[in-house]
């Protein structure tokens, strides 16, 4: 399977440069097979550019050959000058049959 494209809808909250959010992904793969996505997120930010960033992320099931996908880890991340960031993914997952 390939990645395709991902749908990402979080809810943000910013208060005094501190970021906490929640969000859903519905990820979509080359044969049309779904994967869906929770997410918790903790960081600070400084005139609108993460500064740094925490994902907790769950994988909470799927569609075709990933029905039975469950799964967790976390994304840590620091923010760059050109405003994009670079994290340290660390997780596991597994498809049930």
């Amino acid at each position: 399977l390939k990645f395709v494209s991902e749908e990402v809808t979080f809810f943000r909250e910013l208060t005094g440069g501190k970021v906490r959010a929640q969000g859903r992904n519905v990820g979509m793969m080359s044969n049309g097979d779904k994967y869906y996505v929770s997410t918790q997120i903790s960081g600070t930010e400084k005139n609108d550019v993460i500064q740094s960033s925490e994902v907790k992320w769950t994988y909470n099931g799927g569609t075709g050959k990933l029905q039975g996908l469950t799964g967790k880890g976390t994304s840590k991340c620091k923010g760059t000058p050109d405003g994009g960031s670079i994290c340290v993914v660390d997780g596991e997952y597994q498809i049930k049959k």
